[in-house]
């Protein structure tokens, strides 16, 4: 028996439970016999709540329907949601350590993204719409938000980014513009033609 290292639950007079870490070591004498134990146990009641609420806020992100990743500075994977690894068909492990140009393209990112999360890192929070092509041949239309992440100490890590899809609204959007384009051009055309008639009139009169 060596060095064991346990978490457990323990009930104070109260009635209270609370977290503990519980390390206990063994005591040798010169001849290597066991004589003793020696231990301790570390109240990690607020660890567990900090680790408890992690996992809320880890299943809240998974549930929602936009894609949701963590970049550190050097533009590398850090986390993603749910969301993000169906649309790609990449666990999240297989995302982390690898660069974001991976996923965008190279002309891609050095066009739009590289400069985009230049601006993240700075502090800069930014939304810009861009096409997207899936593995799984889905096109999106999405609307891109950046976002710097502030440690606790003030420093910026890395962004948060969340990608949207806003095909529909981009289409019935398109589609309106077209319409009224439409409608302009055929009140042009109107105006053009009654202007004509106006002066094929006055030239019989005179």
């Amino acid at each position: 028996m060596g060095k064991h290292h346990l978490e457990t639950q323990v009930c104070k007079k109260s009635g209270e439970r609370f977290y503990i870490h519980l390390s206990l070591d063994l005591l040798k004498d010169s001849k290597g016999m066991p004589y003793g134990m020696i231990g301790y146990a570390l109240d990690i009641n607020e660890k567990k709540r900090v680790e408890e609420t992690l996992k809320k806020f880890e299943k809240i992100l998974n549930c929602s329907k936009e894609l949701l990743c963590f970049l550190d500075k050097t533009g590398r994977y850090q986390a993603v949601n749910k969301r993000f690894e169906e649309m790609y068909g990449i666990c999240q492990k297989d995302f982390v350590g690898k660069h974001v140009a991976e996923f965008t393209g190279q002309e891609k990112f050095e066009t739009l993204w590289k400069s985009a999360l230049e601006r993240g890192f700075s502090g800069e929070s930014l939304t810009f719409e861009d096409w997207k092509t899936f593995p799984n041949g889905q096109r999106w239309y999405v609307e891109i938000h950046i976002d710097p992440f502030y440690e606790e100490i003030g420093d910026i890590s890395g962004v948060v980014v969340q990608c949207r899809n806003i095909t529909e609204r981009h289409e019935m959007e398109t589609l309106k513009v077209q319409y009224l384009s439409a409608v302009l051009s055929a009140q042009e055309d109107e105006r053009t033609r009654i202007a004509r008639e106006l002066h094929d009139e006055t030239g019989q009169s005179l």
